[in-house]
């Protein structure tokens, strides 16, 4: 027998005890199972939630800093005048404010290869000194761009003006091109891959955005029309880092942030990675490290582009939760009271829990109920059914309905109720089914009502993920009305009311477009103030307003009815002349309106004489719309002011081929001061009486592109109008010094001044530094100044005269003898010589005695004087013959020597002083050479 009757009666008291055991133990360990699911559960459904709230809130946070862009190109819509810089910059800054994530707002216009001339100058009229349209280098350098059928240039920009991006063309052939033309074509806001950006501070990680701005009041319906009329881009650049830091500065709960760009593999790193708040530092996953653990995966929609945003429980987690170790007591305690204490002790703390996370719930559920009753926006949301399951104060009152009919209340209810109020005309079913339908497809939806008590509101519906919609009204009565006054502001100027070039152009456009049908002409006088600025410099803003002003109210009295008068900017007028019948009714006309500006006015205690600089256009004979007009017609002023200003020009064809030269020289110009492409010559003075070497004068020569050499008679004065003279001459001084510090000793040399030069006040520093670095004596320099400089602010002249002189530097009067009153000027300034014009040499063979005697007084007055005499142009033996019999003293001209290049200057002195000295030639000659060799 296998168990004894002993044995079966111990194994039934057993029994029952194993079983409650057993049962305890299964009963506990199943109540735990179920109890850390329902935690864990709990938790993520949590965790889900604020997840999301995150998500909305940097979605909304996106949406308000993509909308600046929307802001910029309602700017540009709202004229069909080109906005000016002024305006851009004031308009887009204030964009700025509390964005620290916007880094760039800029304006890139469609610039077409015809265009790209008059672009650039205006640009450099505009005070972008260098600018160019460039390309970016290979080596990351910013060439001139090649030639190309258009181009979209970084034109306006919040970026400082000395910025090296202006004129940065974005149709470089590759991923900005292909970007820009998305944009152009689909008419949509989208962004540029992840870059690394050229400013911004930290993690200068970004893309920037674009918006296309085409034609106002032209089609662009499809892609053919966008790309037609197409005007440019409305572009921003953003930092990610800044922007989902400043978006999340408020955010409390720990979470780990990854962000993921579009088109990335699962086992790319993220863009972007954060601990919020910032208490721990973290690494960068992929998504498949990430997916692997709990997370909440959302999408961010940039414009059209979709980045993801992966977020997981931070140090403490959006989930916190602790397993007991009751797991090990209930498999290795023996007594059910120990597992019974075990499990209630789980079920309290875990109902303690609970108490803490509904508390939490309900806190965050007060602060979301401050915040959306303190929202300027009226906010409502529906579920996937069209019920209403959330709204704020604010929308109850633009709605005139209680809160308790506004829950659950369904969204074709709330259509009839607004019918029967009067404010919805239409039929409820057929809005409802319009609104339930964008829903579905996921697109954005956005209306505009007006009120009884007419006020606008703006209804925009944005779709959520888990179905339904959040509705945001907001009332923008003052955004309207301030876009009226914008309007109003597009068409006329601030400071003199006259129409601006907008309202200019459309009525000019109106004119022309009946001159068929009336006959006659169109007369287009683009008037602008002669030398405005000094008003401006010397009496002030206040009294440059005033003198705008009133130029403004005397060309109205002037003008008649038919007439238009406008304002272009700064000291720019336009006015066009209709019913013209003759080219000298247009003249008359065009006096009358030079002569009532000139009229004297008081300007505060000073009174001043005004004039002005007239071009005029005729239509049609020199163009039929009003951009060529316009353009004939500041041709024409161009002349003008090149003529001496205070004149009338009339357009000419060949105006514009004249400055389209004057335009190839000014960039000659500046590109030859940028690189230093200047050089100088030298021509050789001689004492008369021994033939003896004893200087040279610097003569400034300009390398033109074929390799000839451009005279300074043509490219001075156009440096001066460029105010670039300075700069010039600032070079010459300290090249000149440098050439001649290794000549001999005996040796000087002549530096011409231009006026502009003493206009700063300080031409003696420059001198100074010229001669310190050089290590040139300062009696072996001659600085000469003709008597135009004199006609100036004598005392301020005479003042650094004085310095140069106290320097021991000689000032010399040039080109003596064709001023107003140069006798006048030598005892009143400390000439050290006089040069006597070559003009008196030319005539010296065919004017018998009086050229002869002139000269032959000219040189015993500086003799008299105690001055050193120069004569110029000396070209024959027979002028060098009579200044040998009147005892004459220097000479200068091409029966001498004519003007050599700095390089052949060493070779000339040997020679010369080989010649003076013949026998001794070598010694001479050697210690020279070697100077020349050891200083070069």
């Amino acid at each position: 027998m296998l168990f004894d009757l002993k044995s079966w009666r111990w194994i039934w008291r057993v029994i029952p005890v194993l079983t409650v055991g057993i049962v305890s133990i299964v009963v506990s360990i199943a109540a735990w199972r179920l109890t850390v699911a329902s935690e864990t559960h709990t938790a993520t459904l949590e965790f889900s939630q604020r997840a999301d709230n995150q998500a909305r809130v940097l979605q909304s946070g996106i949406a308000d800093y993509l909308d600046k862009l929307y802001s910029v190109r309602a700017l540009f819509d709202s004229t069909n005048d080109v906005i000016s810089r002024d305006e851009f910059e004031r308009f887009s800054n204030s964009l700025l404010v509390n964005h620290a994530a916007i880094l760039d707002l800029s304006w890139i216009p469609r610039v077409e290869n015809d265009e790209r001339a008059a672009h650039e100058l205006a640009a450099v009229r505009d005070g972008l000194s260098y600018y160019h349209i460039r390309a970016i280098g290979p080596d990351g350098s910013l060439p001139v761009s090649p030639e190309k059928d258009e181009y979209f240039p970084k034109y306006y920009s919040t970026e400082a003006r000395t910025s090296p991006a202006y004129g940065l063309d974005n149709n470089d052939g590759g991923v900005r091109e292909q970007a820009l033309a998305h944009i152009r074509d689909a008419d949509v806001l989208s962004i540029s891959p992840p870059l690394l950006l050229h400013i911004g501070e930290g993690d200068r990680r970004g893309f920037w955005a674009g918006l296309p701005v085409y034609a106002r009041d032209m089609p662009h319906g499809t892609m053919e029309e966008r790309r037609r009329n197409l005007l440019g881009f409305v572009q921003g650049v953003f930092q990610i880092g800044v922007m989902i830091d400043t978006l999340f500065a408020g955010i409390t709960p720990p979470a780990r942030l990854y962000l993921f760009a579009p088109n990335t593999s699962m086992n790319d790193p993220p863009i972007y990675f954060a601990s919020h708040p910032d208490t721990e530092t973290i690494e960068a996953r992929p998504q498949t490290a990430l997916a692997a653990e709990l997370h909440r995966t959302s999408r961010l929609n940039f414009g059209d582009v979709q980045w993801t945003m992966v977020v997981t429980p931070g140090h403490a987690g959006l989930i916190s939760i602790k397993y007991p170790r009751s797991s090990i007591v209930l498999i290795c305690g023996s007594l059910l009271s120990g597992i019974l204490t075990s499990f209630i002790w789980v079920v309290r703390r875990d109902s303690h829990k609970l108490q803490l996370t509904n508390g939490q719930l309900r806190q965050q559920k007060i602060m979301l109920g401050a915040a959306l009753e303190n929202m300027s926006q009226g906010l409502c949301m529906f579920d996937a059914d069209g019920h209403i399951v959330l709204f704020n104060g604010r929308f109850a009152k633009w709605m005139g309905l209680p809160p308790a009919i506004l829950q659950g209340l369904p969204l074709i209810d709330l259509i009839k109720y607004r019918k029967a109020a009067g404010e919805y005309v239409g039929e409820p079913q057929e809005l409802a089914a319009r609104v339930i339908a964008a829903v579905r497809d996921g697109k954005s939806r956005t209306r505009v009502i007006e009120t009884l008590t007419k006020r606008v509101i703006r209804v925009v519906e944005q779709p959520i993920q888990e179905g339904g919609w959040v509705s945001t009204s907001e009332d923008i009565t003052e955004w309207q009305q301030a876009q009226k006054q914008i309007s109003h502001m597009a068409h006329h100027d601030a400071l003199t009311g006259l129409s601006n070039r907008t309202q200019l152009v459309e009525k000019l456009n109106n004119a022309l477009a009946v001159l068929p049908m009336r006959g006659g002409s169109i007369a287009v006088h683009f008037i602008d103030l002669d030398r405005f600025k000094n008003v401006n410099d010397t009496l002030g803003h206040d009294s440059g307003d005033f003198l705008l002003k009133t130029v403004a109210e005397r060309l109205r009295a002037v003008s008649r009815v038919d007439d238009m008068v406008a304002r272009l900017g700064g000291d720019e007028f336009v006015v066009v002349q209709t019913g013209v019948t003759g080219r000298n009714q247009v003249d008359d006309f065009a006096r009358r309106l030079a002569s009532a500006v000139t009229g004297p006015m008081k300007l505060g205690d000073s009174a001043i004489t005004a004039t002005v600089s007239v071009g005029v256009a005729l239509a049609p004979a020199d163009g039929a719309n009003p951009e060529r007009l316009l353009k004939c017609a500041d041709l024409a002023l161009y002349k003008a002011k090149a003529d001496g200003r205070n004149c009338i020009r009339f357009f000419r064809a060949e105006m514009d081929t004249d400055l389209q030269a004057r335009f190839k020289l000014e960039m000659t110009i500046r590109d030859a001061v940028l690189h230093d492409r200047f050089e100088l010559h030298y021509q050789p003075i001689f004492e008369i009486l021994e033939r003896r070497l004893i200087g040279f004068e610097a003569l400034l020569r300009m390398p033109a592109e074929d390799g000839t050499l451009i005279p300074p008679l043509v490219f001075i004065p156009v440096a001066e109008n460029l105010r670039l003279i300075d700069r010039i001459g600032t070079w010459v001084l300290r090249e000149a010094c440098r050439a001649a510090a290794i000549w001999p000793e005996n040796l000087t040399v002549a530096v011409n001044l231009s006026p502009a030069q003493f206009s700063t006040g300080s031409i003696s520093d420059v001198v100074a530094v010229a001669l310190k670095e050089s290590g040139l004596a300062a009696h072996r320099l001659e600085l000469e100044i003709t008597e135009t400089l004199l006609l100036g602010n004598s005392e301020a002249i005479m003042a650094e005269l004085l310095t140069l002189k106290a320097m021991g530097v000689a000032i010399v009067m040039d080109d003596f003898g064709t001023g107003y009153s140069s006798l006048s000027y030598l005892w009143r300034f400390p000439f050290d010589k006089i040069k006597i014009d070559r003009c008196f040499m030319q005539g010296f063979d065919g004017s018998g005695r009086d050229v002869r005697t002139v000269v032959k007084t000219i040189i015993a007055l500086g003799r008299e004087l105690n001055m050193r005499v120069t004569v110029e142009g000396v070209e024959t033996a027979t002028q060098a013959s009579f200044l040998d019999n009147i005892a004459g003293d220097q000479v200068q001209g091409f029966f001498f020597g004519r003007p050599i290049p700095a390089i052949d200057v060493g070779a000339y002195i040997i020679a010369e002083f080989s010649k003076a000295h013949l026998a001794p030639s070598t010694t001479l000659a050697a210690p020279i050479n070697q100077r020349l060799v050891k200083s070069g």
